[in-house]
């Protein structure tokens, strides 16, 4: 800024001095008035070149915070393919184990009349991804009230048949009347199921955080866990995500 006054100042004084010498009739004729137009054209012409000097650095700025979002945009994209990567792994997984569990359940029915109350073997839910079947979790093998069961069979029929609305309902309803059910677990953990089925993932993630801080023992805490890394990535909250699948991985 300095050198371009300096620069524009000595322009000036060479027309001055060029003025003088060669022109003393036409100097002598310039006015007061005249001069200090001349020196208003000076400065004006110093005050763009100081506002194309900060032109230059805003845009260098803009620049360099352009190139900082492309480095975090480049960062954020392999998080999202690591994330990607870990929750097919995570699903595959799954398939596996529902798989074997369809498997052990075939073998109890075709030996023994067992404890299941469900008729039929476990039928898949949303995406192949759910299945349940209707016996005690408390340690001591009772089977939960005739009643409890009918109306919990009923709300899961209603989740198998891909009615997630009247399934939530139903299992709000179940957990409402039998909260201390040997089921309520299985029930807690359908009523995620339910939303997330119906896209509703706000929804899951807290419905699948309770079966988690509510019912801790319970054998659905590990599917929870999951499809609540799930519900994170449909909402795009990638760290939630992580979190939950560095947590079931440990």
């Amino acid at each position: 800024m300095n050198q371009s006054k300096s620069k524009s100042r000595g322009l000036l004084f060479a027309a001055v001095v060029t003025m003088v010498v060669l022109q003393p009739a036409a100097w002598a004729r310039m006015n007061k008035q005249e001069a200090e137009r001349f020196e208003q054209m000076v400065t004006r012409l110093e005050q763009a070149e100081g506002r194309a000097e900060g032109n230059n650095r805003r845009q260098q700025k803009m620049f360099q915070r352009l190139e900082a979002m492309s480095t975090e945009n480049r960062s954020l994209r392999g998080e999202i393919e690591q994330l990607n990567h870990q929750i097919g792994q995570m699903k595959k997984r799954q398939r596996e184990l529902y798989l074997d569990m369809e498997q052990r359940l075939q073998l109890l029915e075709s030996n023994s009349s067992g404890s299941v109350a469900g008729n039929g073997k476990p039928e898949s839910g949303r995406g192949g991804e759910t299945s349940d079947i209707m016996v005690s979790d408390s340690s001591n093998g009772e089977s939960a009230p005739q009643d409890e069961q009918s109306h919990y069979q009923r709300a899961f029929e209603l989740l198998k048949s891909g009615q997630h609305q009247p399934a939530i309902t139903g299992f709000q309803t179940f957990l409402e009347t039998y909260p201390d059910s040997t089921v309520a677990a299985n029930a807690q953990y359908w009523l995620g199921e339910a939303h997330y089925g119906a896209a509703q993932f706000e929804q899951a993630v807290r419905e699948f955080e309770k079966v988690r801080t509510l019912y801790p023992n319970a054998a659905k805490v590990g599917d929870a866990s999951l499809k609540l890394a799930y519900s994170y990535y449909e909402l795009q909250q990638w760290d939630g995500a992580r979190s939950v699948l560095e947590e079931i991985n440990k």
